[in-house]
């Protein structure tokens, strides 16, 4: 029965390798992978708290070793919060929220100065409202906040990501 697994393995990755499957992250051999993209981009300061935060979040997910000292890139980010009151008892208490953050972000190449990519990315998270405890609603409002905030970065890593593979399979191969 273990050959029959083994042989099951080795043919989905024959298969994998024959249809040109290339994962997006890994290894680019001598043009590059993607990585080496996100280590070229600088994340731009973006307004208030909550901007600072995303910042982080994205600098930690682009350039984990620190910032480029000649970036490529300049990522700049806007952010919009948008919260909503959405389960109302009738007595006219909010018992419900929902937090909504838009981030409308484009990259700058720094060679050029054009907008290669522009995007807009939404995350929404829901929290509960006390009635009884103020510091309870605030530190859900701030846990949503936080939540949206990550899956806001990981979008924009992902979408850097596909634009990057995108970018480096529209090259003309070099010449050897």
């Amino acid at each position: 029965m273990l050959w029959h697994r083994v042989f099951t393995v080795l043919l989905i990755v024959g298969m994998a390798a024959a249809c040109g499957f290339r994962p997006m992250y890994g290894d680019g051999g001598a043009d590059g992978d993607v990585l080496t993209e996100f280590a070229e981009v600088k994340v731009a300061v973006i307004e208030d708290r909550t901007g600072q935060e995303l910042r982080n979040k994205l600098q930690d997910l682009l350039t984990p070793r620190g910032a480029p000292a000649t970036p490529r890139y300049l990522l700049e980010v806007k952010l919009k919060e948008i919260i909503t009151e959405v389960a109302v008892e009738r007595t006219g208490l909010a018992t419900r929220a929902n937090l909504r953050l838009d981030a409308t972000y484009d990259l700058v190449d720094n060679r050029s100065g054009a907008v290669v990519m522009r995007e807009l990315s939404s995350a929404t998270s829901s929290y509960n409202l006390s009635d009884t405890s103020q510091f309870s609603t605030l530190t859900a409002e701030n846990d949503a906040r936080s939540r949206s905030l990550d899956r806001i970065a990981r979008v924009i890593r992902k979408r850097l990501g596909v634009f990057f593979n995108e970018q480096r399979a529209s090259a003309p191969a070099p010449v050897r």
